[in-house]
């Protein structure tokens, strides 16, 4: 039974984010806009300008502690408050280099981390950073290109850049523990832990288990010859994924 609809005269490409009543949406003419959960109205809207040119996509907003957290297409994080959507602080993550439209975009399509206070955040052709989430202060950035989530671990934080090179690095500074590039231009998914191993997806329809701990690989194993684009799940020590062409695995490494 639907309980409620609300046109919002936008596409949106991104799940909505929701908590304590309001529903957080993020569509591609640069708006977030907070609906009740209850009655699907419309309790707050916030915009920025979209640039010019953009990547084919939008990142999830991400809520923590009564903040809505968003990465936007002009390579800025913002951060609003949950309940009336009034602006608590804006940061420019990264600034767009080049001359052309296209070597200036620097779009945050991955969605943001939270995670102890802070903010974490990667653009494309741009910076992986990480932000203080009170005031949305710089604690380190450094030079990366990447479309999908970081992913964090204890003092580790794990990504998948636009390259398809996997990464380790220590959450604390930004150094680089390890870097995996045996995967070039694969379109790899934001990884997934599953014990001591990171699971990633590629376009080429294989999921690939490479060591946490120094990035070589373990395994792999080929579920979909679409593509897989989805992050893969952990499910009770299984890993499900699922493909391009529409096909739903479940794989336990052996």
């Amino acid at each position: 039974t639907e309980h409620w609809s609300t046109p919002l005269l936008s596409e949106i490409l991104a799940p909505p984010a929701i908590s304590s009543g309001v529903v957080v949406v993020r569509t591609v003419d640069g708006k977030l806009i907070g609906l009740s959960e209850e009655s699907g109205e419309e309790m707050w809207s916030y915009q920025r300008e979209v640039p010019v040119l953009t990547l084919r996509g939008t990142s999830s907003p991400v809520i923590a502690d009564g903040v809505v957290y968003a990465g936007l297409d002009g390579g800025e994080v913002v951060a609003l408050a949950l309940q009336d959507g009034r602006e608590l602080w804006i940061k420019r993550v990264t600034s767009a280099r080049g001359r052309t439209e296209i070597e200036r975009m620097v779009d945050i399509d991955g969605n943001p981390v939270v995670s102890d206070g802070i903010v974490y955040v990667v653009s494309y052709q741009g910076d992986l950073a990480a932000l203080n989430a009170e005031q949305g202060d710089l604690i380190w950035k450094r030079k990366l290109s990447g479309v999908k989530a970081p992913m964090i671990y204890g003092s580790y934080l794990f990504l998948a850049d636009a390259e398809g090179n996997v990464w380790a690095f220590d959450r604390k500074d930004g150094s680089a523990l390890w870097k995996q590039d045996g995967l070039s231009n694969r379109a790899l998914t934001t990884p997934v832990l599953s014990g001591l191993n990171l699971v990633v997806g590629d376009a080429e329809g294989y999921l690939h288990w490479i060591s946490a701990e120094d990035g070589h690989f373990v395994a792999r194993v080929k579920v979909d010859s679409a593509g897989v684009s989805a992050q893969p799940l952990l499910e009770s020590g299984k890993i499900i994924s699922y493909g391009q062409s529409g096909k739903l695995s479940a794989v336990t490494q052996h």
